[in-house]
């Protein structure tokens, strides 16, 4: 084994691979196959990416980002023991011991390290979901050069960032007294940066803010110690506590989501009756979608704009009194004491309710129920764009300071909220993930969309990152394993069945795999006549194969899946298709509606044909 050269000659590292020379060396004594067999899941990544290494141009930066990368998203993937098994038995088949040790000589030029072992305070290379810990690189490369970006000397959050991630960091640390918002398309680093912007705020006073929990268990890996990480429901319940609501208002066995209530037992408790072809039970459905709809909203009281556009056949008289009883159920749903309330309370409600009652005057303060609650005065929001007005209102409405990051081209139904007024704007444009290549693919588009007036939405891909592009003029599925993003379940259907029957290994993105069983076995019941039910989401309102044909005939996939059907495709056929879907794992076709992708990220992509049709 070639020795390595003493650390204070050496390049400063652009990353640590989490294994150490020992270990290595094991490997060489032990054998591949053998050593593979029991490895843990981060030494066995970091030997097959050291074996790539030699397959790399000559690149330092380049191979770096590179392997890092693909560090992340493998450890990421290889989630279960299954997939870990079979990881490591596809390695111990591949990697030699002549292109490893190549690769290992090949290190210092990339800048890349292995774990020196010798450093007590590094964190843990794995986070709790066995994912790899960017922190440990980074306290790593701290602990050893004490070098950060540009050269200069930093604490372990600014040696990760680039320099356009690196100015902004400045910009928000220079700005104590304001809000911030960082906008950034996908692939950016607004990841990097989030944890760079935690270092540097008051742990015990800040708080993590995501709209859903896949969402913040994204934002919040890796984030340890007393900042505060909530959902804007809870935040919510915490701000109409401190505001002097009490404690029962929110808590209780109504606040629990399997607490329900049918429109039946509402139209019952309120005494609403028949008006016209309305039902008792239809007039409450319309009345909880009016709330609804209000509750997204940063309205002060439920009016007219918030009855749903959907329902036909509702006129003039029928409306004031879908508001009239709008206004009731949510008058006593926040006035009802303990005993008397009988309405589930969601976060919605909580959110809305909150984003309407003014802060306390003192926000150091035990409340009524005699327990401490957190002061909190700064808040990080990710996936900003997805916030509804009123969660833009409640945190106006609580009086902390926001650090926001939006990708505004996600959001497909209308703008996004402004969360804070006069707040200092930062672009963020530089790839992290692509090559220049992906600048033909996004920026014409990014600087047709009506919210680019700047010019300011575009991305700039990373030259040191070899990204391909390739156009199809037919639909045709890659040689090697890609992610194909499809529009609709029916192209996801047809994908899934082409590469099964070619004997390739495929995944459903778990978003994706849910709903698909549904679809799939509803198509084939609407198809033999409706019988049994269907759970499809995406079928139930078509009452037969004629009404979906009429919507999907002009579709050549929905005509190819018909055609299959006709010649006796079966639910046995369907679930032996299912049977032979795999984990998500490398060298796996993954297929998924571009809309379960959020927080994704794949090496190679496949864009299916109808996402790329015009008007879509």
């Amino acid at each position: 084994m070639k020795n390595w050269i003493p650390m204070e000659s050496r390049m400063p590292p652009k990353l640590f691979l989490p294994i150490t020379q020992k270990e290595l060396d094991s490997l060489f004594k032990k054998g591949v196959k053998t050593w593979f067999e029991d490895a843990q899941h981060l030494h066995a990544i970091s030997v097959y990416l050291i074996w790539k290494l030699p397959k790399l141009k000559p690149d330092a930066d380049k191979a770096a980002q590179i392997t890092l990368n693909a560090l992340t998203e493998l450890s990421k993937q290889l989630n279960t023991p299954d997939t870990r098994r079979g990881f490591r038995e596809l390695a111990s088949s591949q990697v030699s011991k002549k292109q490893l040790q190549r690769g290992i000589e090949l290190l210092e030029q990339h800048q890349i390290r292995l774990d020196p072992d010798q450093y007590f305070e590094t964190p843990s290379p794995a986070l709790s979901d066995g994912s790899f810990n960017p922190d440990f690189t980074i306290e790593l490369t701290r602990l050893t050069t004490g070098i950060g970006d540009f050269g200069r000397r930093a604490g372990p959050h600014a040696a990760a960032l680039n320099r356009e991630q690196f100015k902004a960091s400045r910009i928000i640390e220079g700005n104590d007294d304001d809000p911030v918002h960082i906008e950034g398309l996908g692939g950016t680093g607004k990841g990097y940066l989030i944890r760079s912007i935690l270092h540097d705020l008051p742990a015990k006073h800040t708080v993590i803010l995501a709209k859903t929990r896949p969402q913040l268990n994204a934002i919040s890996k890796g984030v340890d110690g007393e900042v505060h990480k909530m959902l804007f429901g809870e935040y919510a319940k915490l701000h109409l506590i401190l505001s002097g609501v009490g404690m029962h208002a929110v808590n209780g066995p109504h606040a629990k989501s399997s607490y329900m209530v049918s429109n039946a037992s509402i139209a019952r408790s309120m005494d609403i009756p028949q008006l016209g072809d309305f039902s008792p039970e239809r007039l409450a459905g319309v009345m909880m979608s009016t709330i609804t709809k209000y509750c997204s909203s940063d309205s002060t009281a439920i009016d007219h704009e918030h009855i749903p556009n959907h329902e036909s056949g509702l006129n003039g008289t029928i409306k004031n009194q879908v508001i009239k009883y709008a206004r009731s159920y949510w008058r006593e749903l926040t006035t009802a004491s303990h005993g008397e309330r009988w309405q589930p309370v969601r976060h919605a409600h909580l959110i809305k309710w909150a984003s309407l009652v003014d802060q306390m005057p003192s926000r150091d303060l035990t409340n009524n129920n005699h327990f401490e609650m957190p002061d909190l005065r700064f808040a990080v929001v990710d996936e900003a764009h997805d916030l509804t007005p009123a969660m833009a209102a409640l945190l106006k409405n609580t009086g902390v300071l926001v650090r926001s990051f939006s990708d505004t081209y996600q959001r497909i139904n209308g703008a996004p909220p402004k969360l804070s007024h006069g707040a200092l704007k930062v672009h963020l444009h530089q790839s992290m993930r692509a090559g220049s290549e992906i600048e033909r693919v996004l920026n014409p588009a990014l600087l047709l969309h009506p919210r680019n007036k700047d010019g300011e939405g575009v991305i700039q891909g990373n030259h040191e990152i070899p990204t391909k592009l390739t156009l199809y003029d037919a639909k045709k599925i890659p040689s090697d394993p890609f992610a194909i993003l499809c529009g609709t379940y029916f192209h996801v259907f047809e994908y899934i069945q082409r590469l099964v029957s070619q004997g390739a290994r495929v995944a459903l993105l778990p978003g994706t795999e849910y709903a698909f069983h549904q679809f799939g076995a509803s198509l084939i019941r609407l198809y033999q006549g409706g019988t049994g039910q269907i759970a499809s989401y995406d079928l139930a309102r078509y009452k037969s194969w004629d009404q979906l044909r009429k919507t999907h005939g002009n579709s050549d996939t929905f005509l190819r899946i018909e055609s299959m059907l006709r010649k006796g495709y079966s639910e046995a056929d369907f679930a032996n298709l299912q049977s032979k879907l795999s984990p998500v794992m490398p060298q796996t076709y993954i297929v998924a509606r571009v809309e379960d992708t959020k927080n994704w990220q794949f090496p190679n992509v496949m864009v299916s044909k109808e996402l790329m049709e015009e008007g879509i």
